[in-house]
């Protein structure tokens, strides 16, 4: 009898780990985060195929684009398509597409991971969905020129990245240039 109950509560455990996660959701977003099957936090040399090396930015993080012409999402055409990658894992994912189309990912990402979780002044159009390691955001114009972005981040990998000198050395070059 205790065996029979132990391989009932087996049988059980196996077919509710098979679950899947459902879309629109932010457990969604930490389970499906991919871009033409590249995930943040994969190992750079997993995605060699697909991905050709662009510039080494001499702080541990490499920049690669993606050797074919982006698919459309949701029928926004994506004009490119890259990675950095930091300590051969992938930091981060960008993907640049004409502000015309940014209503049309937003519809798509609003369907696959719901609600966003920030959002800044409406007519700005930013947009930042989050998990416990991945982060989207989204950025478009409300014009129909000029160029938007999304971006998935590998959570753990950025508060990594933030903590090398090099890194914040460049930051702190940058927060000069700008004032």
């Amino acid at each position: 009898m205790l065996k029979l109950l132990i391989l009932s509560f087996f049988i059980f455990s196996v077919q509710v780990q098979q679950i899947s996660v459902p879309k629109g959701s932010t457990d969604y977003l930490e389970s499906s985060a991919s871009f033409y099957g590249i995930k943040p936090g994969d190992n750079v040399l997993k995605h060699e195929k697909k991905i050709e090396f662009s510039e080494d930015f001499k702080d541990g993080t490499y920049f690669y684009n993606y050797v074919s012409k982006p698919l459309p999402i949701n029928m926004a055409k994506i004009e490119h398509f890259a990675v950095i990658s930091f300590r051969n894992r992938i930091y981060s994912m960008n993907g640049h597409f004409p502000s015309a189309s940014g209503p049309k990912l937003l519809a798509y990402f609003l369907k696959e991971y719901g609600p966003y979780h920030t959002s800044s002044e409406p007519t700005k159009n930013l947009y930042n969905w989050r998990s416990k390691s991945v982060s989207l955001d989204l950025n478009y114009q409300k014009s129909t020129t000029g160029i938007g972005s999304f971006t998935f981040m590998h959570i753990p990998l950025r508060d990594e990245l933030y903590k090398t000198p090099k890194f914040r050395e460049a930051m702190e070059k940058i927060g000069r240039l700008i004032d």
